[in-house]
């Protein structure tokens, strides 16, 4: 987590898009839960046959709420009349679809701009420090290396940043609104839906410290090869001199072949996280629809509420899938970051010649 937030310090340029970008995805969110709850009104415009007289409730109870504000709503369609009812709802749900998704571009186009400068801003500052620095660093390291960090590194997190830090900060925000607004329609499915999470996390959790090791191993692996590239590169004549061509095939064939070994198994585990996270929320919906249907029929739920859960339910879903599969590609970027940071700490010319004094 430390090392995630190193990263964003240098998006500290256009952290202002951060803020708009924030207020954005909460504005989205709002609009998003609000339009999808509209389903509840709308079913019962539709097909309630009537409702139980309910007064101003004095307290907080959910329950007493839900009750007068189904009673109004039915007031409501016998005062206006079902169509007229009706379009009345359509409109505030077209609008609110509207203003969700101008917000959803608003934060999008702010996050374009925040993931891209905090990519310039590192490259920036790494060649700055790479130029500051003495010709016994560029003796010490080989060229494959320093190249493999300047390119293949800076890549990896520019790929983990572009779009991920969008899942990261919008995300829990929609879990947060959808949760809020599932439990508000029924605390005893939203708890029966909850169960999925611990699991899952636990899932996650050891799928990443495993995915940072092989990220790891992998990384230093491609040193290895574009050090021998660097190599051939550099001593051709001598290679052709000798007739020792072959054998630097052979090396340079196995050391991508043992590279290309550690990113068949990094891209398998990481692919494991999606399929787990599903097949583990596909129990949870069964379990959901079961327990649902059971209220329905027992009258603790109305049909309109129950349906409008499941289509919360499958929305907070989403973000929770697209959310681990962000942490995956983070520890990822972690990684490569944690080598670029070897290369940051290195001291400049200046400070180099005053160590030697």
């Amino acid at each position: 987590m430390r090392t995630a937030l190193r990263i964003l310090f240098y998006g500290r340029p256009a952290q202002s898009y951060l803020l708009y970008a924030l207020l954005a995805f909460v504005l989205f969110n709002l609009f998003n839960v609000f339009s999808l709850t509209l389903i509840i009104p709308f079913l019962e415009i539709l097909f309630s046959q009537g409702a139980e007289p309910a007064s101003l409730p004095n307290g907080l109870s959910l329950e007493a709420w839900k009750k007068y504000l189904f009673y109004q709503l039915y007031l409501f369609r016998t005062q206006a009349g079902p169509l007229k009812a009706l379009s009345y709802f359509s409109v505030i749900i077209a609008l609110s679809i509207l203003l969700k998704n101008a917000f959803r571009y608003l934060g999008a186009w702010a996050m374009a701009a925040y993931e891209n400068r905090l990519i310039q801003n590192l490259r920036n500052q790494l060649f700055a420090h790479l130029v500051s620095l003495p010709l016994g660093f560029f003796i010490r390291n080989r060229k494959g290396r320093i190249l493999n960090l300047l390119t293949q590194d800076v890549q990896i997190i520019q790929e983990a940043v572009l779009g991920t830090i969008y899942n990261l900060l919008n995300d829990p925000i929609t879990m947060m609104f959808f949760l809020g607004a599932m439990f508000v329609i029924s605390w005893k499915l939203t708890l029966v839906s909850l169960l999925v999470l611990p699991l899952t996390g636990w899932v996650i959790s050891r799928l990443s410290k495993a995915l940072r090791r092989r990220a790891s191993h992998g990384q230093k692996r491609m040193d290895q090869v574009l050090s021998i590239l660097e190599e051939f590169l550099s001593g051709a004549r001598t290679v052709k001199a000798f007739g020792a061509e072959e054998q630097e095939k052979q090396r340079f064939f196995k050391g991508n072949e043992e590279y290309t070994g550690f990113m068949i198994s990094l891209r398998r585990r990481l692919e494991l996280v999606s399929p787990l996270t599903e097949v583990l929320s596909v129990i949870v919906v069964l379990g959901l629809l079961y327990y649902g249907t059971f209220s329905v029929l027992q009258g603790e739920l109305k049909a309109s509420e129950f349906i409008t859960f499941i289509a919360l339910f499958g929305q907070f879903l989403s973000p929770m899938k697209t959310f681990n599969q962000a942490i995956g590609r983070v520890q990822k970027a972690i990684v490569s970051f944690e080598r670029l940071r070897g290369l940051l700490s290195e001291p400049p010319e200046n400070n180099a010649k005053q160590q030697r004094h």
